[in-house]
């Protein structure tokens, strides 16, 4: 188990607790959050009374510097209560350790607003060509999920020398920074109509020939941190390991779900008419599906807190942390919607009907485990490093 530094030190219990405090809000609120397409302002409000977008901010600029395995139980507990409410959470509040690679100016100025939220997306599908003190940007990114309650919104860029593009150092074939704009200078597209994860503002937006100055452009996980402390040296694996808590909490939730269905639903099957948790299968299935969920998520935070005791020695996460932590990532998403799939299963008919949270659940889910965080090429990549090859790519 990872021990803090008494500067490190949180009250995690408190801030679960304020977590765990907005259920009532989140679940009245959870079908307009869906309809709506994004957070509803008031759960936004609530959010930010209890700081928890800013539960990886720097300290420096106001923020609660929580070590991660506080971050991950907050996302965690969060899902479990709604899907796309903990979604919303994770990406908000994981950006918060973008700040410590920003300059301290600009990362000053943009948290001095209590407010301050980062979305984006990190991925390169923009362009960033080199001028007098910075760049001209242009660009479309999808999935900017909380773009809508955002202050700043960062776009990943391929920087360009004219018409070509700057070649990399460190292992990246090409130059990458992330821009970092005020919301007002992106053009926000309507074109988050999905299956799952409905609620979570995931919207597509644009910049063209923005003017972003140099100092305000980074790379979080590759530039030098400008923040001391472990938060900040994690690698980019870490980045990733975060969207598999969403469907862990969503897991959660469907089986808490069943097992409470379970009491009074008869299913309508050839049989004695008894209750769904005294059928052999059920209760075979139910057990399945709780040790699937138990045992990937055991392995999830055990990776983070084994390469969190290393940071917190001094050393760096070596690879094979790193290469563990990739297959817990993985799994951790794959064992989740086994584990909703068999509760939804299980629910028969039931799941169905729209007023069934199992099927939210279900829907939910499958969003969650499409993102290239837990894509099958992350299991394919753990395995090239524990047959002794090297990682293919930088996404390690």
């Amino acid at each position: 188990m990872a021990t803090m530094t008494s500067t490190d030190k949180v009250d995690t219990d408190a801030i679960l607790e304020k977590t765990r405090a907005l259920r009532p809000l989140i679940e009245s609120l959870a079908d307009e959050q869906e309809q709506q397409r994004r957070m509803p302002e008031q759960l936004v409000d609530a959010l930010h009374e209890a700081r928890l977008f800013h539960l990886f901010v720097p300290k420096a600029y106001g923020g609660l510097q929580v070590d991660p395995m506080t971050y991950m139980r907050v996302v965690e507990e969060m899902s479990s209560i709604d899907g796309s409410a903990g979604w919303t959470l994770m990406i908000g509040a994981g950006a918060g350790q973008f700040a410590g690679f920003m300059q301290p100016g600009v990362a000053a100025e943009v948290y001095r607003d209590e407010r301050a939220v980062v979305a984006g997306k990190v991925e390169p599908t923009g362009k960033a060509v080199a001028v007098d003190g910075g760049y001209q940007v242009t660009g479309r990114w999808t999935f900017g999920s909380g773009i809508h309650h955002a202050t700043h919104v960062g776009g990943g860029c391929i920087v360009f020398d004219g018409d070509q593009p700057r070649p990399g150092t460190g292992g990246l074939p090409v130059v990458v920074r992330l821009a970092l704009v005020p919301k007002s200078d992106c053009e926000i597209l309507d074109e988050w109509h999905v299956s799952g994860l409905c609620g979570t503002g995931s919207e597509t937006f644009t910049m063209t020939d923005v003017f972003v100055p140099e100092e305000r452009t980074f790379l979080p996980f590759f530039d030098t941190p400008q923040q001391e402390g472990p938060l900040y040296r994690l690698p980019l694996t870490f980045l990733l390991a975060q969207v598999p808590l969403v469907p862990l909490g969503i897991a959660r939730h469907a089986l808490d779900i069943l097992e409470e269905l379970a009491a009074t639903k008869v299913p309508m099957r050839m049989g004695a008419p008894v209750p769904l948790r005294e059928r052999p299968r059920a209760q075979a299935e139910i057990a399945r599906a709780e040790a699937l969920l138990g045992s990937a998520r055991a392995y999830l935070y055990e990776s983070v807190e084994e390469m969190w005791d290393s940071l917190l020695r001094g050393d760096e996460a070596t690879m094979m942390q790193r290469t563990k932590m990739r297959l817990a990532t993985c799994n951790a998403a794959i064992a989740s919607a086994q584990a909703v799939d068999i509760a939804y299963n299980l629910g028969g008919g039931t799941s169905i009907y729209k007023k069934s949270q199992l099927q939210r659940c279900f829907r939910d889910v499958h969003a969650a485990t499409q993102h290239a965080a837990v894509a099958p090429d992350g299991m394919e990549n753990t395995g090239r490093v524990l047959f002794g090859l090297d990682p293919a790519g930088p996404m390690f």
